[in-house]
């Protein structure tokens, strides 16, 4: 069994659930209004389906229906069902999302509800508009964020369900603001109409327009017929979906891809690192990507530090924080690193209870800490997800990867009353480094931990990218397949 799991809820479902979505573009002949959306007298007052396939790397991998259905006098019914098989680590993974909304006369969201499963993990979110607000609940009601709308937006994946054929001109473009429930974010999104091309779709040849926008730092292509049907989306990393029919949509679906995420995105480094919990700094050159668009906190000078492309890792000693403050913390400045979000439910009686019963009613922040580590170390099966975590279903199901450790360690340690942070980058393992979720606890100062390691504080071959919610934790997407490392240098204690 491997002991270290990539960084699969990021890498993974954002990248297919997002780009399945939005790829799909709406491009129509603009009223004049922001969204570029036409009347509704020219959409059919009928039941609408799409069926796609997915491929990855030529590998069928997956299925999308799209349905959409008017509502007399009232808008529109819109769901999205994705399918998804892929092989982590070794393990084939299944999941399924179907996305649901009702949306207004224009098309903009009114409500939705979104649910993901994988295996007998559940993640499910709901949300609806009142006013300039949008006011998102988790599957049991609880409001967990309130977004400000300077425009209703619309939803990532019913973008499809505006798209009729229009006359399109190269050189247009199309600024659409969108909401997408798997980072619960409101972004604008730009798609420029890029040329004329023919292209071939299962034997036959289409004229069509190619189709450009930008994500991420990411280029995604969609080309649109000139009758107005999508006839093919790329992505990054080999991503690719076509229109399909029913019968051919939803049959040879591959028991193995052939193709493990595992192992293609990791970064191979040419000089070895061995004795990794003996290390006491690493020095890493970080090239193919721009380091002034990572978060300069980041680089606290304490943990890390950046001399130019060059980082600095050193582990930290935290003997002296032993009795920095007794249990639960009161500043407020941590309040944000306390309260319950989107898929950490501190605020669930269940990790209540879990959390006083691992921590056995200890005031010390580091032996509660400890034991929190130590607890989910032993209790999880360590195994891949394909999922969007949360910390209620992890512990209902114990098992799950980096993501599903950590979600489930900060959601403990902040209802013990410990400020937690959940943090993603990089960490080597076996000749390469790999995407990776950890956390930090704050124990008088912020401390690194790995519960799927059992580390207090993590190694150093932990390198941080990236701190915070869905939202900002999706940028990684902007550095798979570009981060190439030199190991300059490194010493041991």
């Amino acid at each position: 069994m491997k002991t270290l799991f990539n960084l699969f809820s990021i890498s993974v479902v954002l990248f297919w659930l997002i780009m399945i979505s939005l790829l799909v573009i709406n491009t129509h002949k603009s009223n004049r209004a922001i969204y570029g959306i036409s009347s509704t007298t020219d959409i059919k007052a009928q039941e609408r389906r799409e069926w796609k396939e997915i491929f990855f790397k030529n590998k069928k991998v997956g299925y999308a229906l799209t349905i959409l259905n008017p509502i007399k006098d009232d808008g529109y019914f819109f769901q999205e069902e994705i399918y998804l098989r892929m092989d982590i680590m070794g393990y084939l993974n299944s999941m399924n999302v179907i996305t649901q909304c009702k949306l207004n006369q224009k098309f903009q969201l009114r409500e939705f509800n979104f649910r993901m499963r994988s295996g007998l993990m559940v993640f499910h979110l709901k949300g609806r508009v009142v006013g300039k607000e949008l006011i998102i609940e988790r599957g049991d009601g609880k409001s967990i964020q309130r977004i400000r709308l300077k425009e209703l937006p619309l939803v990532s994946s019913a973008l499809e369900s505006f798209f009729i054929a229009k006359r399109l001109k190269v050189g247009q473009s199309f600024h659409i603001p969108i909401f997408d429930p798997t980072t619960l974010s409101v972004r604008p999104l730009r798609i420029e109409v890029v040329k004329r091309e023919k292209i071939r779709i299962k034997r036959l040849t289409f004229d069509s327009y190619l189709l450009r926008t930008k994500l991420w730092g990411r280029d995604f292509k969609v080309w649109i017929s000139d009758d107005g049907e999508v006839l093919r989306e790329e992505g990054f990393l080999g991503l690719t979906t076509i229109r399909s029919n029913a019968a051919s949509a939803l049959s040879g679906i591959k028991e193995s891809s052939g193709q493990d995420l595992y192992d293609i995105v990791a970064i191979k480094v040419e000089r070895k690192l061995t004795d990794i919990p003996s290390l006491k700094i690493l020095k890493l050159r970080l090239k193919g990507i721009d380091l002034s668009l990572i978060d300069p906190n980041i680089w606290d000078g304490r943990r890390q530090k950046r001399i130019k492309d060059v980082i600095v890792i050193s582990k930290e000693r935290v003997l002296h924080n032993l009795f920095s403050y007794k249990l639960p913390f009161k500043g407020k400045d941590m309040e944000i690193y306390l309260r319950a979000d989107i898929n950490i439910e501190s605020d669930s009686p269940v990790i209540k209870e879990k959390a006083e019963e691992i921590i056995g009613g200890t005031d010390n922040p580091f032996w509660a800490c400890k034991k929190i580590v130590n607890w989910v170390y032993r209790a999880l099966e360590k195994r891949p997800m394909l999922s969007f975590p949360s910390a209620l279903e992890v512990l209902k199901v114990k098992a799950g990867d980096c993501n599903e450790h950590a979600v489930l360690t900060a959601a403990l340690l902040r209802a013990a009353g410990i400020p937690a942070k959940v943090v993603i980058g990089l960490v080597y393992n076996r000749g390469c480094f790999y995407y990776h979720a950890w956390n930090e606890a704050y124990l008088g100062e912020w401390i690194s931990l790995d519960s799927v390691m059992n580390q207090i504080p993590a190694d150093v071959t932990h390198l941080k990218l990236i701190e915070g919610g869905p939202e900002k934790q999706a940028r990684i997407l902007s550095f798979i397949g570009k981060i190439k490392i030199d190991v300059m240098d490194f010493s041991y204690d």
